[in-house]
């Protein structure tokens, strides 16, 4: 029996090195070699691992041999694989296109606000999945066996799971809301009419954060004089075009995001458009995951004006913005005029389809 166990050990272990093992292959075959049906079958082999462990564990029951932790784990690796699986495949599938075939570079988790939460409910639910397949596998070999007392250490499992799925949500969900609680959560929301102070400090601080080391101090006091007044973002907020959306953290305003409805270049192909005028972020906000949150938000509001294709320009010097936006599916379409002061740019657009968030 503990020679059986050790084996069904090494062989969960073999299965997790197979299953990456051919991933990796068929991701190779598809952006290296541009054999897409060969990619696909090969994809197609993956579940073939959890079948071998499966038929593995059930011919050893079969023949007699008494079950073990490590049977039960078996069940458990084959139940977590389906539920996961596909997430796995998706996180590898998205870094080799970028590293391979010029694909956006992979999005970031958040790590603040109601994201968070959302994204730890949506892992501890699929988690209850796993564990309804790993019972029911479970449930079907021990019928299958037939004898309660070569399969109690199967049994134990069941506790193992409702255990599992109860830490899980301690410190994934929960663990989420507490922290938000204890830290302040950080909430979209539109902007309002009595704030109009707030948003001025807000976007000269943003833009001077942003400029201040690429250009004449000067050029960016003209523009935040200029553009950045009382009655600008009065008529922003006045425009029923426009959406003006801030993030407030405790009574802080700590980033904003403009869209608006507005002629597109001629590069701007894609139908229903609308432009994402502005996007800032506090210097201290950034990497918190805020970035993410808005753009959440702004494909939301796109989606709720019956928008199909969001386009933007961007500073040409401005990298990490760039990187940013190809994160969430933007590509280059050309360039539109910007005047700076003495200077008149050419700042490439960046469009893409509006989709699910």
């Amino acid at each position: 029996m503990e020679t059986t166990s050790t084996c069904l050990y090494w062989l969960i272990v073999a299965c997790e090195a197979a299953f990456w093992v051919v991933l990796v292959l068929a991701l190779a075959v598809r952006y290296l070699a541009r054999r897409e049906s060969l990619s696909r079958f090969l994809l197609l082999c993956l579940p073939a691992v959890d079948l071998l462990l499966l038929a593995f564990t059930t011919i050893d029951l079969r023949g007699g041999t008494t079950a073990t932790f490590a049977h039960g784990l078996a069940t458990a690796y084959v139940g977590f694989t389906v539920a996961f699986g596909a997430l796995a495949v998706r996180w590898a599938d998205v870094r080799f296109a970028h590293r391979f075939a010029g694909g956006p570079p992979p999005v970031r988790p958040p790590t603040r606000g109601w994201s968070v939460i959302r994204t730890e409910l949506l892992l501890w639910l699929r988690s209850i999945v796993a564990w309804i397949i790993t019972l029911a596998l479970l449930s079907a070999l021990i019928a299958l066996v037939g004898a309660e007392e070569r399969t109690r250490a199967l049994e134990q499992w069941f506790r193992i799971a409702f255990g599992s799925v109860f830490v899980w949500f301690i410190f994934g969900p929960l663990w989420s809301v507490l922290f938000l609680s204890r830290k302040g959560a950080t909430r979209i929301r539109s902007a309002k009419a009595d704030e109009i102070d707030a948003l001025i400090e807000l976007a000269a601080t943003t833009f001077r954060d942003t400029y201040g080391a690429t250009d004449a101090a000067g050029e960016i006091s003209d523009y935040v004089a200029t553009n950045f007044t009382r009655r600008a973002f009065a008529d922003i907020l006045a425009d029923a075009s426009m959406t003006l959306l801030v993030a407030e953290s405790g009574r802080r305003l700590v980033g904003y995001l403009q869209i608006k409805t507005s002629p597109p270049p001629p590069c701007v192909a894609g139908p229903a458009p609308i432009e994402l005028a502005r996007l800032y972020v506090r210097r201290d906000s950034i990497g918190s995951g805020l970035g993410a949150d808005f753009m959440r938000a702004m494909l939301a509001e796109a989606r709720r004006r019956n928008r199909e294709t969001i386009w933007l320009t961007v500073y040409s010097r401005n990298d990490k913005a760039r990187d940013f936006y190809r994160r969430w599916g933007f590509t280059d379409v050309g360039f539109k005029d910007f005047k700076f002061g003495s200077h008149v740019y050419a700042d490439p657009v960046m469009a893409a389809p509006v989709r699910a968030s």
